[in-house]
């Protein structure tokens, strides 16, 4: 249904307060419930959780234990379930004593002509935080004004947002009407 009038937006925006006052009361009542939920199962499910975490362990150390039950797979298969090895993805680690900075260090100091120049990234990057910093200035002197940004096929932007705002706690208790 469109809105034609004033009166029909008033309408309307009292629609949408009780819709959101109805909305506030269903959601507090279901954090509620939650809440009372957590607390009355919280201390079972920490035990639980840890509980599992031990057996997880103690599962691990017989596994390791006995790679010769697992055969040639990585999978032992058990009535209630399977033990498994899984490699996990290959990633770079470093070595004792060493912190990416001075692996970077360490292959700067190969030069650009050798295999090592190829790791190292070189490509630039807009600051665009600076870019717009430098473009607002209160007294009209930005340091780079409009003219300037167009040269790089850049503008400022600033969009325009709507927000229908309603106040559900004006609106009568429910069952005053």
């Amino acid at each position: 249904m469109a809105i034609d009038t004033r009166g029909e937006a008033g309408a309307a925006l009292l629609r949408k307060a009780r819709l959101c006052a109805r909305l506030a009361g269903l959601v507090a009542e279901r954090n509620r419930l939650l809440a009372e939920a957590q607390r009355k199962h919280a201390t079972e499910i920490q035990q639980l959780e840890g509980d599992v975490q031990a057996l997880d362990g103690e599962l691990r150390d017989w596994a390791e234990a006995n790679r010769k039950e697992f055969g040639e797979g990585q999978t032992l298969k058990l009535d209630s379930g399977e033990l498994k090895f899984r490699l996990g993805n290959r990633r770079l680690a470093l070595l004792a004593r060493w912190t990416w900075d001075k692996v970077l260090q360490a292959i700067l100091l190969y030069g650009p002509a050798t295999q090592w120049a190829e790791y190292i990234r070189k490509d630039p990057e807009l600051d665009k935080a600076k870019l717009l910093r430098d473009t607002n200035d209160a007294a009209g002197q930005a340091r780079l004004p409009a003219a300037a940004l167009s040269k790089v096929g850049l503008r400022i932007d600033r969009a325009e947002n709507f927000e229908a705002v309603c106040r559900p706690e004006l609106l009568a208790p429910a069952g005053s009407q």
